[in-house]
């Protein structure tokens, strides 16, 4: 399936101030996610890459609950990750030590760090090659 990326990354630019008014259903999908993890038994990890950060109601769960990880919170979208950033200073979850923006095609990461912790609230629907984009995200 081929995705148009040039498409995907305008409309959630264009959606990214009012995106968390409609986004109920990611906010439920992220509260999962981090039980989910918790529950996994894993230890907690060094290293975390949010795939699709969006406006960032995951990645404020992660900082929450890992705040000793560095997080590289990652989007396809320049105007998301700003209102992501923007989000998080908001409401002080900060830490310039371990914290990272990176616009990123989450598809194609250009990343050479190992992570212990991948993680993506409802994006790989917007991946075209899902197969080919695990195995580079497994062998990272």
């Amino acid at each position: 399936m081929s995705i148009e990326k040039a498409r995907v990354i305008k409309h959630f630019s264009n959606a990214a101030a009012s995106y968390d008014q409609a986004a109920l259903i990611q906010m439920q999908i992220a509260k999962t996610l981090i039980k989910l993890v918790i529950n996994s038994g894993m230890s907690s990890p060094v290293r975390i890459l949010e795939i699709g950060c969006g406006t960032g109601y995951l990645t404020q769960l992660i900082l929450e609950r890992f705040p000793g990880a560095q997080l590289l919170a990652s989007d396809i979208s320049p105007k998301m990750l700003e209102t992501c950033k923007l989000s998080l200073s908001k409401r002080n979850c900060i830490n310039q030590n371990s914290l990272e923006f990176a616009v990123q095609d989450g598809e194609n990461l250009s990343l050479q760090p190992k992570f212990d912790l991948i993680i993506s609230n409802a994006c790989f629907q917007w991946f075209g090659d899902l197969p080919n984009s695990f195995r580079q995200l497994y062998f990272n």
